[in-house]
């Protein structure tokens, strides 16, 4: 389950380059937390914590901008 969401987190990632609706930097943190979740997820315990946490940024992100406009 978690290296699903490691491989959801690459495919958002990779929309997010191509379409700018997050910054780069946000979708270049999701490709190095994906990274993370696909080959340490077994070693570390917490590693199921690292997608809820990133997208509650990506959330937070587009709300914020949303309420600028």
């Amino acid at each position: 389950m978690i290296k699903m969401a490691g491989v959801f987190i690459i495919t958002t990632s990779t929309m997010a380059l191509y379409t700018n609706f997050v910054p780069r930097w946000l979708a270049f943190l999701g490709y190095i937390l994906s990274l993370f979740l696909l080959f340490c997820s077994y070693s570390i315990d917490w590693s199921f914590l690292v997608f809820p946490l990133w997208v509650f940024v990506i959330s937070i992100y587009i709300l914020i901008d949303n309420m600028r406009s």
